[in-house]
């Protein structure tokens, strides 16, 4: 029996980011998926690789990643985009949290640049004259079309790298001898491996059920739109006020605690965690979100997963209005879940000397799994 130096189970953005470093180290790498592609939140999200949206810690993962994102789509298609993200401030307070966050990543060395109403309203003509107070800009930082990266990057690391790639089998038990770990799925059939790293997002009921204590993971269900394409263009990831007052970089800023404790926390957009993204697609439709329901791991029923709630919909939408003049007809609307830990920025546990369960990696996932992988690989091997 072949036996493989690295198995990883699941085909989503953390476990590709783990098969691509152990490619690059020269091992024989087998990525287990049990759909016949990947099909949760990798490819459900919103599509935007954001270290700015990190804290000092996380952004380096961030960082790194986005140089990884780049040398692939140097050598072949992965979909992505270098066009920058900026942040549009709607009020002083928002101001200040921007012009905090410029002199944070200017010690950081990590390029930023502060632009007025003016310059935003020449770069995105569709904004409203009434919102835009001014913006921080990321040249570094690249978009995703995650329906298309990542199909994209498993066919790169299989023509490049050689990869072994199985799909359709769903994995129910590993265990671990004395020199190497064994899988096995629903038939029986199991194969063999050195290290085993199990990457299976917000799905529990299969492996190590028991490892996953209900207060440590929560669900976290996004909703998220797209436009029809638009005649206008609008380049990068555009992030807005409520998003300025959302993302953990922001909260690292000195007035960020005073902004916040003047929120009005019962607020629809707090109760919904909704920011409002746009995202324009290669084909020029625009995607925009999101809204952020959480549930613990035995309340997931409550998400309704399935389902869109259109009144969700119809603020985010009443909101972006407010922000941008587009054609807001929906070609498409979905949900995606991810999982995240409430005790730390991911859930890492190893389970023996070969099995390790990495996920929970929240909505970090696309920005930072490629650089978080490159170090936990460095450790393994």
């Amino acid at each position: 029996m072949f036996k493989y130096d690295l198995i990883v189970i699941g085909g989503g953005i953390l476990g590709l980011s783990h098969a691509y470093h152990g490619l690059q180290k020269g091992l024989k790498v087998l990525l287990i998926e049990k759909n016949t592609q990947a099909m949760g939140a990798s490819i459900l999200n919103f599509g935007q690789v954001v270290p700015s949206g990190f804290g000092v810690e996380w952004q380096k993962y961030g960082i790194a990643s986005t140089r990884h994102y780049l040398d692939m789509a140097s050598k072949s298609d992965i979909s992505v985009r270098k066009e920058g993200s900026i942040y549009i401030a709607s009020d002083e307070d928002e101001m200040t949290l921007i012009e905090e966050l410029h002199h944070i990543n200017t010690v950081n060395a990590y390029p930023s640049q502060l632009i007025t109403a003016q310059q935003c309203k020449e770069k995105y003509p569709m904004l409203k004259d009434d919102y835009v107070k001014g913006a921080l800009f990321f040249p570094a930082e690249i978009n995703a079309d995650s329906r298309k990266t990542i199909p994209a990057i498993t066919h790169y690391l299989v023509r490049g790298f050689g990869m072994h790639i199985i799909n359709g089998k769903r994995i129910v038990d590993i265990y671990e001898t004395e020199n190497e770990a064994i899988v096995f799925d629903t038939a029986g059939d199991k194969w063999v491996g050195g290290q085993v790293i199990i990457c299976n997002g917000s799905e529990y009921q299969s492996l190590f059920p028991e490892e996953f204590p209900k207060e440590d993971i929560q669900l976290v269900k996004l909703q998220m739109m797209e436009t029809t394409p638009q005649h206008k263009s609008m380049p990068g990831s555009v992030l807005t006020g409520w998003t300025i007052r959302r993302y953990e970089s922001f909260s690292e800023c000195p007035s960020y605690s005073r902004i916040k404790a003047d929120e009005d926390k019962t607020s629809l957009q707090n109760q919904l965690g909704v920011h409002i993204l746009f995202k324009q697609t290669a084909s020029g439709s625009i995607i925009l979100g999101d809204s952020h329901e959480y549930a613990t791991i035995d309340e997931e029923h409550l998400l309704q997963l399935q389902d869109n709630n259109q009144s969700i919909n119809d603020f985010m939408v009443a909101e972006a209005k407010k922000i941008m003049d587009i054609d807001y007809t929906m070609a498409r609307t979905w949900a995606g879940c991810y999982s995240q830990s409430k005790k730390g920025p991911i859930f890492h546990k190893k389970i023996d000397h070969r099995i390790h369960v990495v996920t929970a990696i929240g909505g970090k996932g696309m920005t930072a799994s490629l650089g978080w992988a490159e170090e936990h690989i460095n450790k393994l091997f």
